[in-house]
């Protein structure tokens, strides 16, 4: 696990209902920040695992990521509009990391699966940037539901997220000032 401790701008891009029982897409900024590793013990377990924390410096959302054989997944996450307050198992994938990863083949980590879209690489040809798909079970479903497109540019990390329909689903940051909670029509999938 590198280190790290910075903040950064993450854009996040989605559809959200225009009141006219239309959409619209909207791009936002949400300032990022990112520390680690440090040590963090299990509630449940009481193992102490090395992790990354992120959260958005308007403190809606504090999350704990550990590092592990299939990828880089979440162990805890906190929201102001829903939140896991037990530990989530090891082997969830958020983002891909380590070995045996390939271009456009889905990878299944427990109840997630990423599949890498595209590699950019620098004018030496070593690695800039990427775009992947993240699938995730919701709920007692055990079908994968493509869930978000994220880009991750090295020394900086994720970069972009592309929300896949989910128009104001439980997120109320993006609601217009007098929207109800599900004001709108659900929008279509998004592929970029």
């Amino acid at each position: 696990m590198h280190t790290v401790d910075r903040d950064w701008d993450m854009m996040d891009h989605r559809t959200v209902p225009s009141g006219d029982g239309d959409t619209r897409d909207i791009d936002r900024a949400s300032r990022t920040f990112v520390k680690g590793p440090v040590n963090w013990t299990n509630p449940d377990t009481g193992k102490v695992l090395k992790i990354w924390e992120r959260h958005k410096t308007s403190r809606r959302k504090m999350q704990r990521f550990a590092c592990h054989k299939n990828g880089i997944g979440r162990v805890t996450d906190y929201r102001k509009t829903r939140s896991w307050q037990t530990a989530q198992a090891i082997g969830r994938c958020k983002f891909p990391a380590g070995l045996g990863w390939q271009l456009d083949k889905r990878r299944a980590c427990h109840a997630t699966a990423i599949t890498i879209t595209k590699v950019e690489l620098d004018d030496d040809n070593a690695f800039k940037a990427m775009t992947f798909k993240w699938f995730v079970k919701r709920g007692r479903s055990t079908e994968l539901h493509f869930d978000h497109i994220y880009r991750y540019q090295r020394e900086l990390g994720p970069s972009d997220a592309w929300a896949q329909d989910v128009v104001c689903h439980g997120e109320s940051n993006f609601r217009r000032p007098g929207m109800g909670r599900r004001g709108g029509r659900r929008g279509g999938r998004r592929d970029y």
